[in-house]
């Protein structure tokens, strides 16, 4: 009978033991994946960065998933990890009471809820916008099949300027041929 227990009681911490090893084992397999997805995640992360174009993405709720380096510096965001999960409205807000949307000066409510509604139609769209760097942009967004939206924005401030120079020059002209 003791033979009997005690073997029971052996069998016992060996199934611990097995339990034990395979846990780890599949704890170590868990943590080796998380370091791949990290790797994966800050490549992708440094990818976006490297890019001359601001690009950000808002999940199915509008809420701010990802976001670039040229998005964080032309809209302030210091710290993209305080900035994740912020929703659009919310940051849109924030960046027009500071000054960072020159057309919106003097009339921040119509133009944030004409903003809201251009943003949240589901039609993709481009437009340009003059930043507070007096810098242009072109920003396009569009609705992805998930729901999710994504933005991105390119500096057009040369292509602006030269056909600022060129309306300049067929208004001088036409003025010159009227004289």
């Amino acid at each position: 009978d003791r033979v009997g227990q005690q073997r029971h009681a052996d069998e016992q911490r060996t199934g611990e033991v097995v339990a034990l090893l395979v846990g780890m084992a599949l704890l170590g397999a868990v943590w080796l994946r998380l370091r791949a997805a990290e790797r994966e995640r800050r490549r992708w992360q440094q990818t976006l960065d490297a890019m001359a174009a601001g690009i950000v993405l808002y999940d199915a709720d509008d809420r701010l998933v990802l976001a670039n380096a040229d998005f964080r510096r032309l809209y302030r965001l210091d710290d993209d990890r305080l900035a994740q999960g912020l929703s659009f409205e919310a940051l849109l807000r924030s960046r027009v009471l500071e000054g960072l949307v020159p057309e919106a000066v003097g009339r921040e409510e119509p133009w944030i809820a004409e903003r809201l509604a251009q943003h949240r139609s589901d039609a993709g769209r481009s437009f340009l916008r003059e930043m507070a760097d007096s810098r242009w942009r072109r920003i396009t967004e569009q609705r992805l099949s998930d729901g999710s939206r994504l933005g991105f924005s390119i500096d057009v401030t040369e292509l602006v300027e030269n056909q600022r120079a060129l309306d300049a020059a067929r208004h001088e002209a036409e003025r010159a041929h009227q004289l």
